[in-house]
């Protein structure tokens, strides 16, 4: 299926739009949560949801749902909170297709632009004169792009780790029957970062800060940058759940915030509307705008993993999810049932005690996540002060320091033996926090001062220990399956499910 004709793509005028969107609810973040039934929503029909949500693989870890503009549901699985950022992998893309909306609307950017009218350094490459911003954003261009997910060096993965990505990326042959065909590329995305900032003259997070986070009051973010300096457009943003929802609401009214327009409005249509058809690899998902998924009666911004910011027009809903599902392509988490089996309004919808009940149990059991074993086993003293040295696994050696109720785990890589991280865990399923010894900044992950790791183990029997260990901002979770058969110890991790086996020494 091709693509719809471009809107014409002048600098937006929404003046004549400015008095319908100022009638709408303001979303305002400082807002106590509100009862679902008081915006037409079913407590019941909630409860349901997070059960529904917590099937085992979905690893959601948090749901926040508002509608009018008011917060209806807002819950934390442990160890995750509200105050930690949380990266949302593709969502970023949606975040830059705001940014690419902005620059358009300042008449800085034209969907007809190529990439050599932009980067006219790369006029003579192949795709230089070919490449519109228009195929871009609607990931039609015909680039011959192989799968970028797991399994090898992926055409991202390839294109990433050369000198001159952007070369490297303009020098793939394009299929002219495939052009105005769907083909998931998040290479694309970040060519389009970079065409952002080179029309603006502004690296795209600052770019973002100015125009974006700023007048949203979002004052928590932290972007990955690539190799040479850029920020990618395709994925690396951290932000906050609440901030998520609020650049959802942003959406939902149209661009406007607080009675200024912060997106053009014909962006925001355009963006959002079925540009091309997805195909069979997304048939869960039917079309695809300019960088937002569109369903039916919704569209979104979904990263890898389960991150997702939702919006259901027509009944005025707002709904964003984090999670850590990180072997998963992206999915829709079923946002077609979500919206059929839970989020419809009901005018009738009248306060039940039972059913207002029934909702506050099931966020207290969302948020204490996973249930944990209290077991306690006398190999706890034998450990103490002990070594297990692997075989062939990729940890080499992980070193306890048990102390009543206080465990400290050292980790030793196999590739960097000279560093290893020393990590304070939880005993009997109980999560602690401890900051980072070192910061992270590659490619993939960006940490901060304040960025944390939370940490618990249990004994699942007298003889076998689970440890899980990760980052709350990341999009994985890791754990360790140790199983003690006198000095020796076998192990398992997940979620790739490597085994091996190691001394207690």
């Amino acid at each position: 299926m091709t693509a719809k004709e471009p809107l014409p793509m002048k600098p937006f005028l929404i003046a004549s739009a400015f008095s319908l969107l100022y009638a709408q609810p303001i979303f305002a973040a400082s807002v106590d949560q509100v009862s679902p039934e008081s915006q037409g929503l079913s407590s019941a029909k909630l409860a349901k949801m997070l059960t529904y949500l917590q099937t085992p693989g979905t690893n959601v870890d948090s749901v926040i749902v508002a509608r009018n503009g008011q917060i209806v549901l807002e819950t934390y699985a442990a160890p995750n909170r509200g105050d930690i950022v949380h990266q949302v992998n593709s969502v970023t893309k949606s975040v830059m297709s705001a940014l690419l909306g902005i620059a358009i609307g300042e008449g800085k950017l034209k969907l007809s632009n190529t990439v050599a009218d932009i980067l006219p350094q790369y006029a003579n490459l192949p795709n230089g004169k070919t490449l519109t911003v228009e195929k871009l954003a609607s990931m039609s261009t015909g680039v011959e792009w192989d799968s970028e997910f797991f399994g090898g060096l992926n055409d991202w993965g390839k294109v990433r780790e050369a000198d001159d990505w952007i070369k490297a990326y303009l020098s793939y042959p394009i299929n002219p029957d495939k052009v105005g065909q769907f083909n998931y590329n998040s290479a694309e995305s970040d060519l389009l970062g970079a065409l952002i900032s080179a029309a603006t003259g502004m690296p795209l997070a600052d770019y973002a800060e100015a125009k974006l986070f700023k007048p949203l009051a979002i004052k928590n973010t932290r972007w990955v940058q690539l190799r040479d300096g850029r920020y990618g457009g395709g994925r690396g943003l951290y932000i906050l759940p609440r901030d998520m929802l609020k650049f959802g609401e942003l959406y939902r009214q149209q661009g406007q915030w607080q009675g200024k327009q912060i997106i053009p409005q014909q962006w925001v249509a355009y963006s959002t509307e079925k540009r091309v058809g997805t195909g069979s690899k997304f048939s869960f998902i039917p079309a695809y705008g300019a960088q937002w998924w569109v369903g039916n009666g919704w569209y979104a911004a979904m990263g890898w993993g389960g991150q997702t910011i939702a919006v259901f027009p027509k009944e005025n809903i707002t709904m964003v999810m984090t999670a850590k599902n990180q072997l998963n392509e992206m999915n829709a988490i079923g946002l077609d049932q979500l919206h059929q089996r839970f989020l419809q309004s009901d005018a009738s919808a009248a306060s039940d005690p039972a059913a207002k009940q029934q909702l506050a149990q099931q966020i207290s059991q969302f948020e204490k996540g996973t249930a944990a074993s209290t077991l306690r086993s006398p190999l706890e003293k034998k450990l103490h002060n002990k070594s297990i040295r692997f075989n062939d696994f990729w940890l080499s050696k992980i070193k306890f320091t048990l102390d009543k109720d206080q465990a400290v785990i050292e980790y030793r890589n196999r590739e960097t033996p000279q560093d290893s991280e020393k990590i304070s865990t939880g005993f009997a399923g109980d999560w602690k926090y401890s900051t980072y010894q070192y910061p992270v900044n590659d490619e993939w992950r960006k940490s901060a001062p304040n960025s944390q790791y939370a940490s618990r183990m249990q004994w699942l029997d007298q003889t076998t220990l689970l440890i899980e260990h990760f980052p709350p901002e990341e999009y994985t979770h890791y754990s360790l399956k140790l199983k003690f058969k006198g000095e020796q110890v076998y192990v398992e991790d997940s979620p790739w499910a490597n085994v091996d086996e190691g001394i207690l020494e």
